[in-house]
């Protein structure tokens, strides 16, 4: 038994030192530095480990790197960053690098659990330790959520994301509008209830109290209907 296990580790630690090797090759190091150079420096702490390379690549005077910017959503936990290999200066190929990223920072956190349909003047926010690579569309600030509410449920301590929030329509779902109607020169406005969400120039049906069903108005302005005729 203790043959096996020791021709078993006499196998495995030349597998271990390629792949460390591997990982911390020219190729992986211009890799990691074009990471850190998107990165730039909104992380407070960062922790960046290489999980993939399909070759460790050649270290001459001949040959050096040059890593792509990584596409779509950034920074985010598993990406991989793709190398060009220049030799004397010429594009010989492209190598991929795969990365597992922790990129922690100050951003917003929820103070409290908050239920859908809340507007965004009414969410109290902290500062917290926000890992943006893992809470993609974190936020700093609510700048640019003024006018909108949560879209769904959010838990205390939870970092506050682009995603959680959705406009306010001009006119909501089972929400009292008021309803214009025209005959001639002579307007009438009734109370009713929106049956369906909508904004300006949209029609939805409405429900006047006492009536037997719904009649469809044209979303005029920010809680005003009108029935057009």
């Amino acid at each position: 038994m203790k043959a096996r296990l020791l021709t078993l580790l006499v196998l495995l630690v030349p597998l271990m030192a390629g792949a460390d090797e591997a990982t911390n090759s020219p190729l992986v190091e211009a890799a990691r530095a074009g990471v850190f150079a998107q990165l730039g420096s909104s992380a407070a702490s960062v922790t960046l480990q290489a999980v993939t390379s399909s070759r460790r690549g050649p270290a001459d005077a001949h040959t050096s790197y040059h890593a792509r910017r990584v596409d779509g959503h950034f920074p985010r936990a598993r990406f991989t960053v793709m190398v060009d290999v220049l030799r004397d200066g010429r594009n010989v190929g492209t190598v991929p690098v795969g990365f597992a990223l922790s990129a922690s920072g100050p951003g917003l956190v929820y103070r409290h659990a908050e239920h859908a349909g809340i507007a965004t003047g009414l969410l109290d926010t902290d500062t917290g330790v926000v890992d943006a690579a893992r809470a993609l569309g974190a936020l700093h600030d609510l700048s640019a959520q003024s006018g909108m509410r949560l879209r769904h449920s959010v838990r205390v301590g939870a970092p506050v994301l682009a995603s959680d929030f959705e406009p306010i329509p001009d006119v909501d779902n089972r929400s009292t509008v008021r309803l214009q109607a025209t005959f001639g020169a002579i307007t009438i406005e009734s109370p009713a209830t929106a049956m369906r969400s909508g904004n300006r120039g949209d029609k939805v049906p409405v429900m006047v109290s006492g009536a037997n069903g719904p009649v469809t108005a044209l979303v005029i302005d920010k809680g005003v209907t009108r029935i057009e005729r």
